[in-house]
């Protein structure tokens, strides 16, 4: 199920709110959450100002796989 908002989890069963604020209950025996994600460049903008040479790789940028951020970590490493 996707664009709910998870409202509440009991025992066997989540009531979630669905895109048109209507409350559904699922009965379950397990739930897995997803969330998406967002570039996490917060500490990144508050050191630019300060004028040290930074760089941003990884999730900094984009959110995608740590095999990325790796390698994006290992060619900057050589860069420098």
């Amino acid at each position: 199920m996707t664009e709910c908002k998870l409202l509440k989890v009991e025992d066997d069963s989540v009531t979630l709110i669905e895109g048109d604020n209507k409350e559904l209950s699922v009965e379950t025996e397990r739930i897995v959450i997803t969330i998406g994600n967002r570039p996490g460049n917060r500490l990144f903008e508050q050191i630019k100002p300060l004028g040290y040479e930074i760089h941003q790789i990884g999730d900094c940028l984009e959110p995608r796989s740590a095999r990325a951020a790796i390698y994006e970590g290992a060619v900057l490493g050589r860069a420098i």
